[in-house]
């Protein structure tokens, strides 16, 4: 709880000091002015800490007066990086989770696409089913921990391994895996597939395991 604190005025009494030949006509300075009964003086300290006015009444301090009020610091907040909002392309409706590397395209390569267009095509998919992930995106530890929170029951991993994702670092090219319910395959970039007729037979082998 914050406290005012009220500066009040301060009063010093000082005795004054006589000469002997100035002690008489002070005294007849002072002549009609009650002097309190011996035992009955008030103390110093207890006049000083309460001022009054000519009246008797005590003093207030003055509407004016200056306040000081101390504040607490509020406690600073965590500053998180956020997370790419353009890290990850698709809805991810039926829960396939689909990891590429394109340093040079937002989300991947035109041709590369077309041939994941097809891949998906062939076993009930669309982009809207998959949540692709273009892992050069990812330069905060906010962008990773995005990434190993995406929901998935399958994923294809196009090249990918890496400790950043636990669950690809394990992972055999052209071999089916399964965690639980998960299950997990891990093949060439798209560009190698592109560009050779023998490896997209070995991964539509592999794709009729999984789906037909």
């Amino acid at each position: 709880m914050l406290e005012d604190i009220k500066l009040l005025p301060y009063f010093i009494n000082e005795d004054l000091v006589l000469l002997p030949q100035d002690r008489k006509p002070q005294a007849t300075a002072q002549q009609g002015v009650a002097t309190p009964p011996p035992g009955q003086e008030q103390a110093p300290e207890a006049a000083a800490s309460t001022p009054a006015s000519a009246t008797g009444a005590p003093v207030k301090p003055a509407s004016g007066a200056p306040q000081t009020t101390t504040k607490t610091p509020a406690p600073e907040k965590e500053n998180k990086p956020a997370v790419n909002p353009n890290l990850i392309f698709g809805k991810n409706q039926k829960e396939l989770l689909v990891l590429v590397e394109d340093f040079n395209n937002p989300v991947m390569e035109r041709a590369d696409g077309l041939l994941l267009k097809d891949i998906l095509k062939a076993i009930g998919y669309t982009f809207d089913d998959v949540a692709i992930v273009n892992i050069s995106h990812c330069r905060e530890d906010a962008d990773w921990e995005a990434v190993n929170t995406i929901p998935f029951k399958t994923m294809f991993s196009f090249g990918i391994t890496t400790p950043k994702l636990p669950f690809t670092s394990t992972l055999a090219p052209y071999e089916l895996e399964r965690s639980g319910e998960k299950r997990f395959l891990l093949t060439d970039k798209l560009a190698v597939l592109r560009q050779d007729r023998s490896r997209k037979i070995a991964l539509w082998n592999l794709l009729k395991q999984f789906f037909v």
